[in-house]
C-alpha cells in the first residue's frame, strides 16, 4: 500500500522527468515535497532558459539522489531496466544510484519510465519550469458546502467560518508557493474556498 505521489517536470513544453513518493499523496506533504524540489531547482539562480534537457535531468537526478532516492529500475519488454538502458546510452560517465528509497523520490526520464509511474499515481502535480506554474492535483474540490453535504463528507459538526484564498490551488505561480502553503496550513478544518472552488485537504 502507500499514498503514492508523482511531481512531474516539464521545460520548453516536454516532460523532462517524473518523480514517485511512495506516501506523500496528501495535501500538505506533497505541498512541502513541491517546495524542496524547487527550492532544490531554483537553487543557484537556476533558469531554464539556460539549460539543456540532458543538463536538467542530470540535475533531478543529483536533487534525488541527494534526498535518499534513486533512477527507476522498472523493467519493461525484456529490459530489466529500461531507464538505466537509456541513462548509459546518453551519460555513458555518469554513475548512478541503483538502490534508493520510494519515499524519498524515484526518477523516471523515459517517456515509458514516465508513463508508468503515473499510471500508479494517486495525486499528481506538475512543475513547468519554463513557464513558472504548478499544477497540483492532490485534494478534493467542491462546488459549495451543500455539495460536501450530499455526499456526506462530514462525519462531526460542519464548519460555517471557511477561510478563503483568491489563489486557486489547481494552477498557481511558483512564486505563489509559499503563500498557498502558508494558507494550506492555517485552514484548521482542512477546508477552504480556492478562488471559487471549495478545497478540502487530503490528510
Amino acid at each position: 500500500m502507500g499514498q503514492r505521489l508523482v511531481v512531474n517536470i516539464e521545460a520548453n513544453d516536454v516532460t523532462v522527468a517524473s518523480i514517485y513518493y511512495h506516501w506523500s499523496a496528501y495535501t500538505m506533504s506533497a505541498l512541502y515535497t513541491i517546495r524542496d524540489i524547487v527550492n532544490s531547482l531554483y537553487d543557484g539562480g537556476f533558469d531554464p532558459e539556460n539549460y539543456t534537457k540532458e543538463e536538467l535531468m542530470l540535475r533531478v537526478l543529483n536533487m534525488c539522489e541527494a534526498s535518499g532516492g534513486c533512477l527507476s529500475q522498472i523493467e519493461y519488454d525484456g529490459d530489466p531496466s529500461i531507464e538505466a538502458s537509456n541513462f548509459k546510452k546518453m551519460f555513458p560517465n555518469r554513475e548512478y544510484k541503483t538502490s534508493g528509497s520510494r519515499d524519498d523520490g524515484i526518477v523516471a526520464f523515459t517517456d515509458i519510465g514516465i508513463g508508468y509511474q503515473n499510471g500508479w499515481a494517486e495525486g499528481t502535480a506538475t512543475i513547468d519550469l519554463s513557464n513558472n506554474i504548478i499544477e497540483f492535483d492532490v485534494y478534493s474540490e467542491f462546488d459549495s458546502v451543500e455539495d460536501m453535504i450530499e455526499q456526506e463528507w462530514f462525519e462531526d459538526e460542519i464548519p460555517t467560518d471557511i477561510p478563503k484564498t483568491d489563489i486557486y490551488i489547481g494552477e498557481f505561480s511558483v512564486d505563489d508557493l509559499d503563500e498557498v502553503i502558508s494558507f494550506a496550513e492555517s485552514a484548521s478544518d482542512g477546508i477552504f474556498w480556492s478562488s471559487d472552488v471549495l478545497v478540502c485537504m487530503t490528510s
